[in-house]
């Protein structure tokens, strides 16, 4: 029985699809470097005498670099139906800006880094799962984006337990995180995906019309809150006196994020498949308080790896179901402008919680500004739960039968440049 939640056969995990294969590559690498900067940026930064509530403005301020461009890339890739080359350009821009943030020392110089590092994230984090869903086709696509997505979260904790552990200092990581995002342009160069462009498009408008998906973006809202306080804050709280974790420790303990992640992505893209996505995302928003406050709770280590069990839900069921479960709302044609919708909602939420975050950590203490944060991040839990109960859909699956697809087929067909 629990096998059967698992991939349905070696093959399926061993595609001979060699563009499939150069995909995950490039995942890995890409979060590789990117897991680094997100554990260990805050960190650097207040090495170099910056305060709580600072951080989270200059995180914030990336924040807001990181929505805009987001929804550029997602244009960008609807309307010209290049999507490869995009991520390429974010490569680029997150390596350069990585290398850029080892060499800061003043706020005005990481406020440069942190700009980089948005232009790029956002052009690799919404468009690459495109050229994922292009490449899997529309045929059990998350069990599919689940295996895809498991290379991304090796990659992460490739860089939190070996090169955390084996590089000696700040800079040097962030400098080797740099260097490992912008190699992740070969392999994407050999993939050469391109989705199909369709010539009859929405704008962002048309799609913010739609009344469940508007009120899908509002808990995705408040539920991502929690990400800054997980992540980035977390990293900070492990170095006050009640943890006293070091560089190594902070790695081991943000890498059991991709451990669960590895456990969790194939056995929830399966799930996903065989019985819909509503469970899994109710589990998802009701994860997110939990996490929060089992890390406030936490008097020891061991507390804060327990938090990170919570992993399983609050990233791996979004990560693997928000991607298809917004293509299918929207239809395949308005994809790109969507899932940019959707990364942007979740980026507004960090411009807005990071500063308040950084506020409350520096005023108030960890403990109660976790608290605080699983308040709200609930808010999200209660709106998707009234959305579900008020829709007239009552559909338990999500195959070839949700709005979008009544709207549009999923013909993720993809060519090679």
């Amino acid at each position: 029985m629990i096998e059967s939640l698992f991939s349905p056969s070696p093959a399926a995990f061993l595609t001979r699809d060699a563009r499939m294969w150069a995909l995950r590559g490039a995942m890995f690498l890409i979060l590789l470097g990117a897991g680094i900067f997100w554990v260990y940026a805050g960190v650097w930064m207040r090495s170099h005498g910056i305060g709580e509530t600072s951080i989270g403005i200059l995180m914030g301020f990336g924040g807001v670099l990181t929505a805009l461009a987001a929804m550029f890339w997602g244009w960008l890739s609807d309307h010209t139906g290049r999507s490869t080359p995009i991520v390429c350009a974010g490569c680029l821009f997150t390596g350069v800006g990585l290398i850029s943030l080892s060499q800061s020392r003043t706020i005005p110089a990481f406020a440069l880094s942190q700009a980089l590092v948005a232009a790029g994230i956002s052009a690799t984090l919404s468009v690459m799962p495109l050229l994922a869903l292009a490449v899997l086709g529309g045929k059990k696509q998350g069990a599919g984006y689940g295996r895809f997505r498991m290379f991304g979260s090796a990659g992460y904790m490739v860089g939190l337990y070996i090169l955390a552990a084996t590089i000696q200092g700040l800079q040097r990581l962030l400098l080797t995180a740099g260097i490992i995002m912008v190699l992740g342009v070969i392999p994407l160069l050999l993939a050469s995906v391109r989705p199909l462009r369709h010539l009859e498009r929405h704008g962002l408008r048309v799609v913010l019309r739609r009344p469940r998906f508007l009120r899908f973006l509002v808990a995705v809202f408040f539920f991502s809150w929690g990400g800054p306080a997980v992540f980035a804050f977390l990293a900070l709280y492990a170095q006050t006196p009640d943890f006293s974790m070091d560089q190594s420790g902070i790695g081991r303990l943000l890498g059991m994020c991709g451990v669960m992640a590895v456990i969790a992505l194939p056995l929830v893209g399966t799930l996903a498949d065989r019985l819909g996505s509503r469970s899994i995302l109710l589990l998802s928003f009701l994860a997110m308080p939990l996490r929060l406050l089992v890390q406030a709770a936490a008097r020891s280590a061991f507390g804060l790896y327990v938090a990170q069990c919570f992993h399983f839900l609050t990233w791996a069921g979004p990560e693997v179901v928000i991607y298809v479960y917004v293509q299918r709302l929207v239809g395949e044609r308005d994809k790109g402008v969507a899932v940019s919708a959707y990364f942007t909602t979740r980026t507004v939420a960090a411009i807005v919680a990071n500063p308040l975050i950084g506020f409350f950590a520096e005023h108030l203490g960890f403990r109660p500004m976790f608290v605080i944060v699983a308040c709200i991040s609930s808010l999200g839990l209660i709106t998707f739960w009234g959305l579900e109960g008020r829709s007239q859909d009552t559909e338990h699956r999500d195959q070839g039968t949700s709005e979008g697809q009544s709207q549009a087929p999923v013909d993720c067909a993809a060519t090679i440049d």
